[in-house]
């Protein structure tokens, strides 16, 4: 007699379910992938042109002045007040010709700067100054130094590049590209943060018609002690500690 052993169905659908499973599993490490890899790309994209830099000092954000404040700084630190607007092309320049300087002076504990953002140019409309400003000032509140030197230095060395052509979402993206975080992106793109930045330039105007003697704004200027400082190439070196 032929004994004819019958399989259980069961144990066939259980094999189907397990390489389904499998294959799930497959599908889902494919597509992370996919969208980790895209991201870099894009992030990559984003920051194509900007030299990214390390910092290693603080941002403080205090009565709505942003300090820039080295680890090893004392009570005996020189300080400065740096009045600029992201569309002025002079600020621009300086930049590019002593924010190495500054931030050295700043990261050996030489110097503190204290950075007021105008927005005098943009004569009263929310124009690139404003944006500009806003996005800064937001990565500036939330303490993340390295974000915000990076999206200053981007917007005023590609100044010319960028005018009037970034918008809110360009410099979201760039601030997300640098790792800040969500919430300060998000208020960037979403310009949540504009209105208390017009507040903070117009009391930096304020600020500095009281220390001008003709009781004018203008952009850049560097006060030490109240008096301003020429704008010479050594000027950083004039006004740090020895």
């Amino acid at each position: 007699m032929i004994n004819t052993k019958v399989k259980n169905p069961s144990e066939r659908g259980n094999g189907f379910i397990w390489a389904l499973v499998i294959l799930g599993l497959v599908i889902a490490a494919v597509i992370g992938y996919i969208l980790f890899t895209g991201r870099t790309a894009q992030t990559n994209k984003v920051l194509d042109g900007v030299d990214v830099q390390e910092v290693a000092f603080d941002v403080n954000y205090s009565d709505n002045v942003i300090s820039l404040v080295g680890k090893d700084t004392t009570a005996d630190t020189p300080e400065i007040d740096l009045y600029e607007d992201y569309s002025c092309v002079h600020c621009a320049e300086l930049a590019k010709m002593s924010d190495a300087d500054m931030k050295k002076a700043v990261e050996d504990g030489k110097l503190i700067v204290n950075i007021h953002s105008l927005n005098f140019l943009d004569r009263g409309q929310d124009g690139h100054s404003t944006l500009a400003g806003a996005s800064a000032d937001a990565l500036a509140q939330a303490g993340d130094a390295k974000a915000y030197w990076n999206l200053r230095s981007t917007l005023l060395e590609k100044q010319e590049e960028i005018y009037s052509k970034w918008q809110a979402n360009d410099m979201a993206d760039v601030a997300e590209a640098l790792g800040a975080h969500s919430d300060a992106v998000k208020s960037i793109r979403d310009g949540s943060n504009i209105e208390h930045y017009k507040q903070v330039a117009t009391e930096d105007a304020e600020q500095l018609k009281a220390a001008d003697p003709k009781g004018q704004v203008s952009s850049p200027r560097v006060l030490q002690n109240g008096q301003d400082v020429k704008l010479t190439e050594n000027w950083v070196e004039e006004v740090s500690a020895k």
